[in-house]
């Protein structure tokens, strides 16, 4: 997950990364889904329907597999 992130950061505006995936968490990798934690759920309604396939498509060339990436609300 920190391999993309920094490809995600060369990819979109800084305020754009630094609002929804700055203090984003990788929580397991298990088989082809990546459970990745969020802030709350305004941020994972955010990543979910906007920025999920950019996400998704460097993933995947990170990782070199086909990923599905769930997001979580951690309290």
């Amino acid at each position: 997950w920190n391999e993309s992130l920094k490809q995600l950061e060369m990819q979109m505006t800084q305020a754009t990364f630094d609002t929804w995936l700055k203090n984003t968490q990788s929580v397991s990798l298990d088989s082809d889904v990546l459970v990745v934690r969020v802030a709350n759920a305004f941020a994972k309604d955010w990543l979910e329907n906007r920025l999920n396939t950019t996400i998704g498509r460097v993933v995947q060339t990170v990782a070199g597999q086909t990923v599905s990436i769930s997001y979580v609300v951690v309290e």
